[in-house]
This record gives structure tokens, C-alpha cells and sequence, in this order.
């Protein structure tokens, strides 16, 4: 294995981490982004539910107008054809909403155009409370224009449509309230005034007549006083407090028949308007299940990239963690190293490079120095072997000294000697120059005699 090698798959790792923890994190974030836009999607889709289907279903129930039902129809097949085309719903729960949406638009609407048609069911019940008030504020114009009558008979009257005025405001509250809720409790409260409000009526009939004529019968006296006719004709003519208490049994005894038809109208049409909320909650249902698989979603991608993120920064702290590992054992080698160096130098080759590792490089560095270790040895025994041959050499020298002076001593000697046969010598050749001398200047003198006696010869 190379430390080379290892640092470079080192660098490559970890750049390779960071390129696929990039690439990780940018795939996340696509993936958000696209739930993200899930969920707005989703948003928009259920703003549009709200305020397409669940608005005009609310306002048809509570008006009736015919142009929100077919508003609504038109809006359905709207919401339908769009929920075809949304892909970022999940195609189960698409198919929920586009059964659900044919529900609304197949049954529910049918059973909404039939509760439509129904209008008002309370409206004859209000009909018949305002007939009987203003039954009975004509019984109170009877009174008040009953003047000639006995005042005890005037205050029996006024006492008892007091008390049929007060059943039947409680009559009207009770029935408001009962059809808001249809609870037979209410059902019950409601006869019990109705049975009052007939009691009252009971009760006037039983009351003497204050004297005044139907409107009927008082027309047809002044009709014949004019023409002169004879009134007294034996007919028999009705009070006025007949006729109208006449007309009040008659309110009162319709009441009951009117509140049953109402109340099983207003069941018809409450069943219809549970029925559209049941299909309507239907819907949310549905659609509260593409929320909750849509925040599945979303935490999936969160937690994937949170694990994708964990893990690349796991992967990078362990590769740092590896080179930190790499650099220290690195500088540990050369540590030693330059330790065991420095003992080279010094000249202690005692110490052993201990060091063990599975690196080319520290193997190489081990036995480079193991070599230059070796080497030193065999130069500190070259060193001592060339030593002791020195030593012997400077014996033999010392011996060859001692020889040498005895030599240089007789040499003296003998040069001394030597010294006065030189001067001796040289006092003879001292001589031998002076006769030498003196002999050349007789040969010259000779030589001048034998040229003299040449010329002579020549000039002879």
C-alpha cells in the first residue's frame, strides 16, 4: 500500500462525497419544491371545491333559486374534467374525487332541484299565524266598537284575546324554533301551545255578543234602507264575534294538518340538505386524504434528505478523520525517522529503526536506513581496521625512526669525517688550481711561442 496512493483515493473520496452529496441535495430539493407546489395545487383545488360546490349547495338550500342549481351543475362538470387532469393527485384517491364529484352531481343534485321546488314548508303555517293575528285584532276593533255593550263584557273579551295574542306569539317563536331543529320536544311544546291558543278561542266563543252585526249582514241592511226594503224580514243575522271566531277555529283547526305537511316537508328537505353535507364531507374526506398523503410525502423527502445529508456529512467526517489519521501517522514516521537520523549522525549505531508499518514508502525509508545503518557499521570497521594498520604502521615508523637516527648518527659521523677529508681535499685542489694556474699560463706562453713560430714559418 502507498501513501500516494491513499491520500489521492483520500482527495477522491471525498470530493466524490461532495459531488453526490451536491447532486443529492439538489434532487431533494427538486422533490420539495414539487410537493411544495403539490400542496399549493392542492390548496387552490380545495378553495375551489369550497367555493364552486359547497357555497352554491348552501345558498340553493337556503334560497332556492333555480340559477345557483344549474350554476352548480355547470361547476361540478368543471371540477370534474379538472380533477381528470390532475396528475399530482394520486390516481386511488383521484378516482375518489371524480366518484364523488358524480355522486353530487347524479343523486344529490336530483334530491337539491326536488327540495327546491318544496319553497318555504313553513310559509302556510306563517300565513295562518298571521290570519289568526289579524283575526283577532279584528275581534279587538269588535270590542273597541262595541261601545253601547257592557263594559264586564268588553274586559272579558279584551282578557281573553290577551291571552290568545300571548298563545300565539308563543305558538309562532315555538314553531321557529321547532323547524330549525325538528326536536319533538320542541313538537311537543308547540301542540301544547296550539291546544292553548284553541282554548282561547273556546273561550270567546263562550262570551256574551257585543251586538254587532257581520260585515255581510250589516251591508245588506243599509242596502235595504235604501231601497226601502223591509228589514224585519225574520232572517236570522250573524255577530260579527261569530264570524270571526268562526274563522279563528277554523285557522286553528287547519294549524295541525298545515304543521304536519310542513314538518314532513321540512324533513324532506332537511334529509336532502344532510345528504348533500354527508356527500359534500364526503368530498373533504377524500380530499383530507390527498392532504395527509401529500404531508406523508413531504416528511419523506424531508427525512430521505435529512438521512442523504447525515449520512454524506458522516461519510466526510469519517474520510477527514482518515487523513487527520494518514497525516498524524505520517508525521510520526518522520519523527522517527529523523530521530533515528540524528542518532546516525551522532555515531550511535546502537539504536534499531523499529518502526512497523505496511506503507511502500515507510518500507522503502526502512530500509534505506537500515542500509545506511549497515553501511556505517561496515565504515566504523573499515575505521578500526584502518586504525590498527595505522597503529602498526607508526610502530614500524617509530622502529624505522629509532634505525634512522642510529643511520642519520653514523651518517653524521661519517659526513664529519667526510667534512675534514673534504677540507683536506679541497685544500689539495686549492694547490692543484694554483699549479693548474700556473701550468695554463706557461701552456699560453708556449702557445704564443708555437703561434709566433708558425707566423714565422708562413712568412718564410
Amino acid at each position: 500500500m502507498k501513501i500516494s496512493s491513499l491520500a489521492r483515493g483520500t482527495s477522491a473520496a471525498l470530493i466524490l462525497i461532495v459531488l453526490l452529496m451536491s447532486a443529492a441535495l439538489t434532487w431533494a430539493l427538486r422533490q420539495i419544491d414539487t410537493a411544495f407546489q403539490q400542496t399549493l395545487s392542492y390548496a387552490d383545488y380545495r378553495k375551489e371545491i369550497e367555493r364552486q360546490v359547497k357555497q352554491p349547495v348552501n345558498a340553493y338550500l337556503d334560497s332556492g333559486d333555480a340559477t345557483l342549481l344549474t350554476e352548480l351543475e355547470h361547476n361540478l362538470d368543471t371540477i370534474r374534467q379538472r380533477t381528470e387532469r390532475n396528475t399530482w393527485m394520486p390516481a386511488a384517491i383521484r378516482q375518489q374525487a371524480q366518484q364523488r364529484l358524480a355522486q353530487l352531481r347524479d343523486e344529490i343534485l336530483y334530491e337539491l332541484r326536488e327540495a327546491g321546488k318544496l319553497a318555504d314548508p313553513q310559509a302556510l303555517l306563517i300565513n295562518n299565524e298571521r290570519e289568526q293575528s289579524d283575526t283577532l285584532l279584528s275581534l279587538r276593533d269588535y270590542v273597541a266598537a262595541a261601545d253601547a255593550a257592557p263594559a264586564a263584557d268588553r274586559l272579558a273579551y279584551l282578557q281573553q284575546l290577551t291571552l290568545a295574542l300571548g298563545s300565539l306569539h308563543k305558538l309562532s317563536l315555538t314553531r321557529a324554533s321547532y323547524f330549525t331543529t325538528l326536536d319533538p320536544g320542541s313538537a311537543a311544546t308547540l301542540r301544547l301551545y296550539l291546544q292553548e291558543a284553541q282554548d282561547s278561542v273556546h273561550a270567546l266563543q263562550a262570551l256574551p255578543k257585543l251586538g254587532l252585526l257581520s260585515a255581510a249582514d250589516q251591508q245588506q241592511d243599509e242596502m235595504a234602507a235604501l231601497m226601502g226594503w223591509d228589514s224585519g224580514s225574520g232572517e236570522v243575522q250573524t255577530d260579527r264575534a261569530e264570524e270571526l271566531n268562526a274563522q279563528l277555529l277554523s285557522l286553528l283547526t287547519r294549524y295541525p294538518k298545515e304543521l304536519e305537511n310542513a314538518t314532513r316537508l321540512s324533513r324532506q328537505k332537511l334529509d336532502s340538505r344532510r345528504n348533500a353535507v354527508a356527500a359534500l364531507d364526503h368530498l373533504e374526506q377524500t380530499l383530507a386524504s390527498v392532504e395527509e398523503v401529500l404531508n406523508h410525502r413531504y416528511q419523506r423527502l424531508l427525512e430521505l434528505v435529512f438521512w442523504v445529508t447525515g449520512s454524506c456529512i458522516l461519510l466526510i467526517v469519517i474520510t477527514v478523520i482518515g487523513i487527520t489519521l494518514l497525516q498524524n501517522r505520517l508525521a510520526q514516521i518522520l519523527s522517527i525517522s529523523s530521530g533515528h537520523i540524528d542518532k546516525l549522525a551522532q555515531g550511535d549505531l546502537q539504536d534499531r529503526f523499529g518502526l512497523h508499518s505496511r506503507f511502500a514508502e515507510v518500507l522503502s525509508l526502512k530500509h534505506s536506513l537500515q542500509q545506511l545503518h549497515s553501511y556505517f557499521l561496515r565504515l566504523r570497521e573499515q575505521v578500526r581496521t584502518e586504525s590498527g594498520r595505522l597503529q602498526q604502521l607508526q610502530t614500524e615508523a617509530v622502529g624505522s625512526a629509532h634505525t634512522l637516527e642510529r643511520i642519520v648518527s653514523a651518517q653524521q659521523q661519517q659526513t664529519e669525517s667526510a667534512a675534514a677529508q673534504m677540507e683536506q681535499l679541497t685544500a689539495s685542489f686549492h694547490e692543484v688550481a694554483a699549479n693548474a694556474s700556473r701550468s695554463s699560463s706557461s701552456t699560453a706562453a708556449a702557445t704564443r711561442l708555437v703561434d709566433s713560430g708558425v707566423e714565422a714559418l708562413e712568412q718564410t
